[in-house]
C-alpha cells in the first residue's frame, strides 16, 4: 500500500477487525426435553440468514452434553431470523431470536465492551407425536370446528401425554386446550368417533360418512361429518359466503344463501353447521 508505513497498515486492519466484532450477535442455546426438563446432546441448532444470497446457509452446530451451544449471527441477519433445532426422537421446534443488545459505543477505538450474549432456550417435545380425539354425539351430520388454544389459564398438562380427547358441543365447536406440545397439530392429528365408541373414519368412500377436512384458518381446524358430497357441498358454500362478504350490496344475499346451506346438510345437528359458517363468514 503505497504512501503508508507498516504501522499505519496494521492499525487500518485492527480497527476493521474490531469494527466487524461490533456487529456479531453472540447467541447460546440451550435444548432440553420439554417433558423431563433435562439437557439433549446432539441436537442441531441452526440459525437461518434471511441475508443470505440463494445457495448461502446459516450458522448451525450441534449441542454438547449440557444440552448448550454457542453461534454467533451478523446484525443484519437477527432480524426476522430465528432458531432451528431438529434432534432424533423428538418434535423439531423453531423459536425466534431475542432483539440484539448492542455495546455502548466508546471513543477509544481501542476499547471495546464485551457485547451480552443473545440466551435461547428451546423444549422439544419426545416422538410420538399428539393425536386429538374428537367425540360427536352419535349419528352427529356436520361442522366441527376445531378451536386450538395452547397454555390456556388451567389447562391440564400432564408431562409425557400425546393422546387428548374432547366432547364436541352440540352447535359442532369444541375447544382443544392443554399441554403446549399441542402447538404442534397439524390436520392428520386429529381423529373422531361417536359417543357410542364407534370410530368415524377419515378415509371413508364417497358416500359413507366420514370425518372429512374442510379448511384451516389461524389455530382453527374445520371438519365434516358427512359424505364426500355434503362436505363439498358445505365448502362450498362457505366459499361464496366469504366471497360475498367482499363484494358489497350483493354480499348480504348470497350470504345468507350460504348460512342456509349449512342448515340444509345438517338436519337438527346441523345447528352447530349453520353457527359455525356464521362464524367463518366474520373471518
Amino acid at each position: 500500500m503505497p504512501g503508508l508505513s507498516h504501522p499505519a497498515v496494521f492499525l487500518m486492519l485492527l480497527l476493521c477487525g474490531c469494527n466487524s466484532l461490533d456487529h456479531v450477535q453472540p447467541v447460546a442455546v440451550t435444548v432440553l426435553n420439554a417433558d423431563t426438563k433435562a439437557p439433549i446432546t446432539g441436537a442441531e441448532v441452526r440459525i437461518a440468514d434471511p441475508t443470505a444470497r440463494p445457495g448461502q446457509t446459516g450458522t448451525s452446530a450441534k449441542t454438547v452434553t449440557d444440552g448448550t451451544v454457542k453461534l454467533s449471527v451478523a446484525d443484519e441477519a437477527v432480524a426476522g431470523s430465528a432458531v432451528d433445532v431438529t434432534a432424533a426422537g423428538f418434535i423439531a421446534e423453531v423459536k425466534e431470536l431475542p432483539p440484539v443488545e448492542k455495546p455502548e459505543s466508546s471513543s477509544n477505538p481501542f476499547k471495546r465492551k464485551e457485547r451480552p450474549v443473545a440466551q435461547v432456550v428451546v423444549e422439544m417435545y419426545p416422538e410420538p407425536r399428539p393425536v386429538v380425539e374428537l367425540v360427536v354425539a352419535t349419528g352427529y351430520h356436520g361442522l366441527v370446528k376445531a378451536v386450538i388454544q395452547v397454555g390456556e389459564p388451567g389447562a391440564p398438562v400432564t408431562p409425557g401425554q400425546r393422546e387428548f380427547s374432547f366432547q364436541v358441543p352440540a352447535n359442532g365447536t369444541v375447544t382443544v386446550n392443554g399441554s403446549p406440545i399441542l402447538q404442534h397439530l397439524v390436520t392428520p392429528d386429529f381423529r373422531a368417533k361417536y359417543a357410542n365408541g364407534a370410530a368415524i373414519p377419515r378415509e371413508a368412500k364417497d358416500e359413507e360418512v366420514g370425518f372429512r377436512w374442510i379448511k384451516s384458518a389461524d389455530r382453527v381446524q374445520y371438519f365434516f361429518v358427512g359424505t364426500k358430497g355434503e362436505a363439498e357441498d358445505y365448502k362450498n358454500s362457505i366459499e361464496e359466503a366469504s366471497s360475498g362478504s367482499h363484494s358489497g350490496g350483493n354480499g348480504g344475499g348470497r350470504k345468507g344463501g350460504g348460512g342456509g346451506g349449512g342448515g340444509r346438510h345438517g338436519g337438527g345437528g346441523m345447528g352447530g353447521g349453520g353457527m359455525g359458517g356464521g362464524g367463518m363468514g366474520g373471518r
